[in-house]
């Protein structure tokens, strides 16, 4: 949501901090973008910013600060989290948000994920066949198992 305050010969947009059952709040925190740190939700008024005033053109941070109302530094740390995540575009010094849309850049993250799944489940086979994990536990499963037999006497 946008305020608009005006004030003697100028207007400032103000963009309202999310509420916590809004939307991209909720998106936001489903793909951790959002942290503990992040108290006041600027993440999502920097994805909020970027979606009402900057849609489909890229911004350099000094104007996307302005106009959320928040900190450069605070702005940049946000990009670049959010450019890592595949959210944001960077083209040298300026962003935008991704022209694909959040629901392929989740499908994306997605794809990734289940790749890097599977090459950690590779590596996790390799790591027990070379040090016989697998045969050790099974072993020490067995030896449990007969110490629990009734001894004959």
């Amino acid at each position: 949501m946008i305020l608009t305050v005006v004030r003697v010969r100028r207007i400032i947009p103000i963009i309202v901090h999310p509420k916590p059952d809004d939307e991209l709040d909720r998106f936001c925190r489903s793909l951790q973008i959002v942290t503990r740190r992040d108290i006041g939700g600027t993440v999502t008024t920097v994805i909020r910013t970027m979606l009402v005033e900057f849609p489909r053109e890229y911004v350099g941070s000094t104007e996307l600060a302005q106009k959320a109302n928040l900190n450069r530094v605070t702005i940049l740390h946000h990009l670049k989290r959010l450019h890592d995540a595949g959210i944001v575009q960077k083209d040298e010094r300026r962003y935008r948000l991704s022209p694909c849309g959040f629901g392929e850049v989740v499908r994306r993250m997605r794809e990734e994920t289940e790749q890097m799944f599977e090459q950690a489940q590779d590596l996790a086979q390799r790591i027990d066949t070379h040090y016989q994990i697998e045969q050790s536990q099974s072993q020490t499963n067995q030896k449990r198992m007969l110490s629990k037999l009734p001894k004959d006497d």
